[in-house]
């Protein structure tokens, strides 16, 4: 973990109000990405967050799969 990195409880964090605006990942492949989370026990790529807030600008498929995957942090 970098020194700009932390780890956040995922219940705390939401989504940004334009994430809608990507493109969902496919079912199929969102399903391959959470067997694999739960097989690390972990995300590799941090999420982006807006500067001072909780909220997800940039990973809301990985905050997804953490949830799915019953990561709490």
């Amino acid at each position: 973990m970098s020194a700009n990195e932390r780890t956040l409880p995922t219940a705390s964090l939401s989504l940004h109000p334009e994430a809608g605006r990507v493109p969902e990942m496919p079912e199929n492949e969102y399903r391959a990405f959470l067997a694999d989370v739960k097989r690390q026990g972990f995300i590799i790529k941090p999420l982006d967050l807006v500067p001072g807030t909780r909220t997800v600008i940039d990973g809301r498929t990985r905050l997804r799969a953490a949830k799915d995957a019953g990561l709490t942090s």
